[in-house]
């Protein structure tokens, strides 16, 4: 479709290619989305993705798709929780963005459970990944805060969390 609009409602897109695909761009106000390709990306428009509020979770397909490709275009999160996971990611820009983000780029140590946590170890968000391997994650919630640094957690069971790497939100 040309540009695509989430104002509210639930969604659960398990499919084959990509599950939420626009080629002017696509806008999340509001709602549940959970999007899940067999073999593409999470998320692909060949425009600008802006999100402005809701619940948005997306996966790519194992073992090289993207969670979010909007092949370098604007990409803005403004409000909202926003969780990528997959091979490799477009990324929100913090200068479009009005709400913090972390991206955790191809590393092999993203593992089934994640954590984000403050330094003083708050638990900011607590994500459970797909049952095979992933490499980068993307989040933005409205509690991370801009410039501060977060520790990125791991585990394979959920419980016992090893640190990973500490990333400042952008």
């Amino acid at each position: 479709t040309g540009k695509l609009a989430v104002n509210g409602g639930k969604m659960v897109l398990t499919t084959f290619d990509d599950p939420i695909n626009a080629v002017d761009g696509i806008e999340i106000n509001g709602g549940e989305v959970f999007g899940s390709s067999m073999v593409d990306d999470g998320m692909d428009s060949n425009g600008s993705i802006k999100i402005n509020g809701g619940k948005l979770f997306v996966v790519g397909a194992y073992p090289n798709e993207a969670a979010f490709d909007n092949d370098g275009k604007t990409f803005a999160v403004n409000g909202g929780t926003v969780v990528g996971i997959g091979y490799k990611s477009d990324a929100p820009q913090a200068s479009r963005s009005a709400q913090a983000s972390i991206c955790v780029k191809k590393t092999e140590g993203v593992k089934r459970f994640v954590r984000i946590a403050t330094e003083e170890g708050e638990e900011v968000m607590r994500i459970e990944t797909p049952a095979y391997g992933t490499s980068t994650l993307v989040c933005s919630s409205p509690e991370l805060e801009k410039g501060k640094t977060y520790v990125i957690e791991v585990s394979e069971d959920g419980k016992k969390f090893e640190e990973l790497v500490r990333l400042k939100a952008e």
